[in-house]
């Protein structure tokens, strides 16, 4: 009895080693366009829908889809040390896709491409890092990101008509 305990324990632990290595050794391979290009810039202006431009510093483009990019943009906020992200969401209208991704970290591979603006958001943080409020988000009456001459420029229409734009040199 005691050899029957022992070898049913041992086939137990065997199958739940087995079970644990498997999912490691199944690891899908991540898309190519899966990932985020990241990039400081110092010439980046971003207007909000009140008109007023401020300075950005920073450049984070994601890759959602073969089609979708979040193109986000960082600049200062309203109190010292505090952060302003502006981020639009991007249908590109080229099937092929302007970033080339490997472990999560990108490329622009693209030296010039364009995408309608489907959705516009503004998140706030203080200068401790943690959010302000919950990020306020449109969508998009109509707009366009582009990148042309090492530039990314994002434009959009909110809702009620007015306009938001953001753009980088890199």
């Amino acid at each position: 009895m005691r050899l029957g305990n022992l070898l049913r324990r041992m086939a137990v632990a065997l199958s739940l080693g087995q079970g644990l290595m498997l999912p490691a050794m199944a690891q899908p391979e991540l898309e190519s366009f899966t990932g985020r290009f990241a990039i400081a810039s110092q010439n980046c202006l971003k207007t909000n829908f009140g008109g007023v431009s401020k300075r950005c510093w920073r450049v984070e483009i994601d890759g959602r889809t073969d089609s979708v990019l979040t193109i986000r943009f960082f600049g200062d906020g309203e109190e010292q040390g505090s952060i302003e992200t502006l981020t639009f969401v991007v249908s590109l209208s080229d099937p092929s896709v302007p970033l080339r991704c490997q472990n999560g970290r990108c490329e622009l591979e693209a030296p010039s491409w364009a995408g309608r603006v489907n959705s516009v958001a503004i998140a706030r943080y203080g200068n401790d890092g943690l959010a302000v409020s919950v990020p306020n988000a449109w969508p998009a009456k109509s707009g366009q990101c582009t990148r042309a001459d090492n530039t990314i420029r994002c434009l959009a229409v909110g809702p009620n008509g007015g306009q938001i734009l953001a753009e980088a040199t890199l």
